[in-house]
């Protein structure tokens, strides 16, 4: 350990704990301690950060008071509040246990969501009933220009591990072939599971339909 540098192992700074320092961290004689927030996550924070209050959280202070600056609008207890604090959570917040499949993927929201919910709400209005938020693009942001309203159906066409089937020009996932054909969406993924060509079970479902 280089003595030169002041340990702060053990000290708390808003909500950040101190483990240890990190000797291997150290870069251009700044020391580097590794640190525990209180939302879990474990995060590296330069000592002269810690001190002069730059560094006071993994990241979920922030999140935290951007939310809490959103509560006096008298929305927030309605679905549409409901929704745009749960995209923060799960794009921002690592102890979240959807984390990973947005924020630990890179999925973000847009700064000007991120500036105050009366943006968000703006731009989406009133979620209609039986509605959630979803992504155009699941590999990209929740902005404007790549988010709307749809039922959970939609969303489940939109998914990325869809099956998507070609034929007779049209390119459908399971349930888009399911209302397209008559055919229950089970009897379309069982067929597929036990090994048919997904294009095949089309076609023979298809001509079972318009024989029954």
């Amino acid at each position: 350990m280089n003595h030169n540098f002041k340990d702060e192992t053990g000290k708390r700074y808003s909500r950040l704990l101190v483990i240890k320092l990190m000797p291997d961290r150290n870069k251009y004689k700044r020391a580097v301690f590794e640190c525990l927030c209180d939302c879990g996550a474990t995060i590296y924070c330069e000592g002269g950060n810690l001190r002069s209050g730059n560094s006071k959280s993994c990241g979920c202070y922030n999140i935290d008071s951007i939310i809490n600056r959103n509560t006096t609008h008298g929305m927030s207890k309605t679905r549409e509040h409901h929704i745009w604090t749960g995209i923060i959570a799960r794009c921002y917040n690592k102890k979240c246990k959807e984390y990973k499949y947005y924020g630990g993927r890179g999925i973000k929201m847009c700064k000007r969501w991120l500036n105050g919910f009366a943006f968000f709400f703006e731009d989406m209005g009133n979620c209609p009933e039986n509605h959630s938020i979803d992504r155009k693009n699941n590999n990209s942001d929740y902005k404007p220009s790549n988010c709307r309203w749809t039922t959970q159906k939609e969303q489940c066409n939109n998914k990325r591990n869809n099956t998507v089937i070609n034929y007779m020009g049209k390119k459908l996932t399971i349930s888009q072939w399911s209302d397209e054909i008559g055919i229950n969406s089970n009897t379309i993924s069982s067929r597929i599971f036990r090994g048919d060509n997904p294009r095949s079970v089309i076609q023979k479902l298809s001509t079972l339909n318009i024989n029954l």
